[in-house]
């Protein structure tokens, strides 16, 4: 049920938030991780991935309440026995209870929904085809292959995807990634991302590329290629 709470398996990142309607190739070693993530793919399970960050007080890492429920995606097992999957974003989620299963963390999450429907992002259409411009020039900046370009931009099939993928690639800071995800609102998303690309494009300086997250999600596509999944 789509608002229940669910048992699943959490995949804490340091530096790197995962939206719904994005895309995010992981390497986990974590022999009981792995075989946790292999039922999830089976079963068609969620798995959380969660942004950990640094409590000011102690200096413990502690995941963030909000996480991503994504679907787990095989690309490769690896020789020395390292998983290379691919998290596909799908919803949002919000951490009830934390039960540590060392070296696991599984915890009780509850499925969000947006407060706004989401015909509210068409209410705002303007902005939305200003962030799809930016982001549209961010990768004929930073994305030199044109093939490699197209198979990214072909994933941009709703306002949705504009917005999230925005967001994964045009924002550095973390923490303002993390207030878009805690966001129920497609408007306070919409400001949000705007507001920080448009600071950007005033002072250059400020624009950030993840060099090595944008080339993971070209492999992915890369490879996808290969097996016929993207044209």
């Amino acid at each position: 049920m789509e608002n229940s709470i669910q048992r699943m398996l959490v995949i804490p990142l340091l530096n790197a938030v995962l939206f719904p309607d994005t895309s995010l190739p992981l390497l986990i070693s974590n022999k009981e991780m792995i075989a946790e993530i292999l039922r999830a793919e089976r079963e068609e399970d969620y798995i959380a991935v969660a942004l950990t960050l640094p409590n000011m007080e102690t200096q413990d890492l502690v995941s963030c309440n909000t996480v991503t429920l994504a679907r787990p995606k095989t690309l490769e097992m690896r020789e020395d026995g390292s998983l290379y999957v691919l998290m596909q974003g799908e919803k949002k989620g919000e951490l009830i209870l934390s039960l540590q299963i060392k070296p696991c963390i599984f915890c009780s999450i509850r499925i969000l929904e947006y407060a706004s429907p989401v015909q509210e992002i068409w209410r705002h259409q303007k902005e939305v085809v200003e962030i799809g411009r930016a982001l549209k020039n961010w990768l004929e900046e930073k994305v030199f292959d044109a093939s490699h370009r197209q198979a990214i931009w072909q994933e941009m099939v709703s306002p949705q995807h504009i917005l999230h993928f925005g967001a994964l690639f045009m924002i550095e800071d973390i923490r303002v990634k993390q207030m878009i995800l805690e966001s129920l609102n497609y408007f306070e998303e919409i400001n949000l991302i705007l507001s920080v690309i448009q600071r950007s494009e005033t002072n250059p300086e400020h624009y950030y590329f993840d060099r090595n997250r944008a080339s993971n999600i070209i492999e992915f596509y890369d490879m996808e290629r290969k097996t016929g999944t993207v044209q």
